[in-house]
């Protein structure tokens, strides 16, 4: 027990997402209150070891899924706006919430349970949470567009921004996240997710209020347009007597 230059067997964190690094075995005596003697006394053994993280298991295993749902959520702009598709577009994007929140809640119960700040990955999977969240909602809007307002050639310039826009968008937040990679501080890790929240709700009161603009002037377009051909039928039109 006290020879700590055997080396730890490499097969102690075999499939783990830790490595193994300096580690020390002590034994120390514990005074016994129950016994008159000092020499009496609670043996222990206190065995310190210092690990590092495996950071391509855990992007492996944590952020590789999130990927691919972010994914998801921006391949459904290159669907067709046709209203066969409109059901595979809300499935696509139901599909890739769902699995956010199942990664949240995987992440959430492989931490302590005492514990009271937020961790960096929460943080990120909060992001990402969000990022699917605004496209669902933007997805509703442009289906509001195509089907209720009825303006099919908006509805498809907004299909043409989110491509673009979305993974712009994306950028600018894993730019954040990787800025307060490595910190544990309470305080930075919830600006991180207020900053993150900030640009996501920004792009979508941007993107609403825009079309919604757009929307109105397509409207008065058309309508000037209804008007002069209806000019133009009254002006061919025969004179009865």
């Amino acid at each position: 027990m006290g020879d700590t230059s055997v080396a730890v067997s490499s097969d102690f964190c075999t499939n783990s997402k830790f490595t193994c690094g300096a580690w020390d075995i002590k034994a120390r005596i514990v005074p016994n209150d129950l016994s008159a003697d000092p020499s009496m006394g609670w043996s222990q053994v206190v065995c310190s070891m210092d690990v590092q993280r495996v950071w391509w298991k855990v992007f492996e295993a944590e952020m590789v899924p999130i990927a691919f749902m972010i994914s998801v959520g921006w391949l459904v702009t290159w669907y067709p706006r046709l209203p066969k598709f409109s059901m595979a577009k809300s499935v696509s994007l139901m599909i890739a919430l769902f699995t956010m929140l199942q990664c949240r809640d995987k992440t959430t119960n492989k931490l302590p349970v005492n514990r009271m700040t937020t961790c960096w990955l929460e943080g990120f999977e909060d992001t990402c949470l969000f990022l699917v969240s605004v496209m669902l909602a933007v997805n509703v809007f442009t289906e509001i567009v195509w089907h209720k307002w009825v303006m099919p050639e908006l509805a498809e310039r907004m299909s043409s921004c989110l491509k673009p826009a979305f993974p712009s968008l994306c950028l600018i937040c894993f730019c954040v996240c990787y800025h307060y990679v490595g910190r544990v501080e309470y305080q930075a890790i919830n600006k991180m997710q207020v900053v993150n929240r900030v640009w996501i709700m920004l792009f979508f009161a941007c993107f609403f209020w825009y079309f919604r603009k757009e929307s109105i002037t397509f409207d008065i377009k058309n309508q000037s347009d209804i008007k002069e051909q209806r000019a133009e039928r009254q002006n061919k039109s025969p004179n009865v007597c």
